[in-house]
């Protein structure tokens, strides 16, 4: 039942997660054998080892309308197919997990609590605030005060270099367009930055394209090119030349979004969309969200090592440490 994308199945190896085709397929089959069950059991009238009567009516009615609405689907609808996941109230449960958040966190909440709770989410839907990220559109430090401290290129030596890391830069390239176009809301801009599945080069997207149950976006090349560039600035930035200097500098992000956004001023693809999104704003919007993965990946990269050389130090002294004590202990 809780088959959201029509490749589930395919990517678990399970029949019974695949979506439903037809009258015949062995899902609904299962569904018929469920409510004969439940009918069987209901006709033990056990005193224990059952479900209260809401719950096991609940259970009933549940299982025959999902029968019956996938047959009504495939029949009377022709659909291709059904997914019997996206039957369920998740809209509902969070409008009734903001109720409770908003009456102080109580489960059980009141009429009157409900009312005044809508009345606030009314009222934060009607006076829309601007989002504060919207107010700076392009890099605060630029790039020419920082051309001088380094001097960093990117060639084509570099570009091979990353070819093994090709899928994984799609990947993240992937997730930085989603987060450029949730603060863009463009339909223009989704067409430049995100392919469709036609459109899909099965090499670069290898990896997306096995992990996705339908919401993993599939980049396009300016998207990838900007997180490969970025990349590879940064390994030059962390290198023994430039390591001293970038990390003693406060603002480390902003550093990189200028090296990077003045090394891809020339090779520009973007136009300005029917919205009027300029292609500075645009191209922040997914340097910013690549420097956060990138340096978030490097900071916990580091972490990692520091915590394996502390605990491979621990286990060394540790035999000396038993062999002192047990020397002492044959002294006493």
């Amino acid at each position: 039942v809780n088959v959201k994308t029509p490749r589930k199945g395919q990517r678990l190896s399970d029949d019974l997660q695949k979506p439903i085709t037809s009258t015949s397929c062995l899902q609904l089959q299962h569904l018929e054998k469920t409510m004969q069950w439940l009918d069987y059991w209901e006709s033990l009238k056990h005193d224990a080892g059952h479900l209260t009567r809401e719950t096991h009516s609940a259970f009933c009615h549940t299982t025959h309308a999902l029968h019956e609405i996938t047959i009504y689907c495939l029949k009377e609808l022709g659909m291709q197919y059904v997914l019997l996941g996206k039957f369920q109230t998740d809209c509902l449960e969070d409008r009734f997990g903001r109720y409770r958040q908003l009456s102080g966190a109580n489960y059980h909440v009141s009429i009157r609590q409900i009312y005044e709770s809508e009345t606030k989410l009314r009222l934060q839907k009607v006076l829309e605030l601007p989002d504060v990220d919207m107010v700076c559109d392009i890099p605060v430090i630029s790039a020419s005060s920082l051309l001088s401290q380094f001097d960093i290129t990117v060639n084509d030596s570099d570009i091979e270099n990353k070819v093994t890391r090709l899928p994984a830069v799609t990947y993240v390239a992937g997730y930085c367009a989603h987060a450029a176009l949730k603060k863009l809301l463009c339909q223009s801009c989704k067409e430049n930055l995100v392919m469709d599945v036609a459109e899909i080069d099965t090499a670069k997207n290898v990896l997306i394209m096995s992990m996705t149950r339908g919401g993993l976006k599939f980049p396009r090349e300016l998207v990838i090119n900007a997180v490969l560039t970025m990349e590879i600035v940064l390994d030059k930035l962390r290198s023994p030349r430039f390591a001293t200097q970038f990390f003693a500098l406060p603002k480390q992000k902003e550093v990189l979004v200028a090296l990077v956004y003045d090394i891809l001023s020339d090779n520009d693809d973007l136009d300005v969309c029917v919205d009027g999104h300029a292609p500075q704003q645009v191209m922040h919007y997914i340097l910013s969200a690549a420097a956060n993965t990138l340096l978030n990946n490097l900071c916990k990269t580091a972490n990692d090592k520091m915590s394996a050389t502390k605990a491979k130090t621990s286990n060394d002294k540790l035999p000396a440490t038993k062999a002192k004590r047990k020397l002492e202990t044959v002294k006493n």
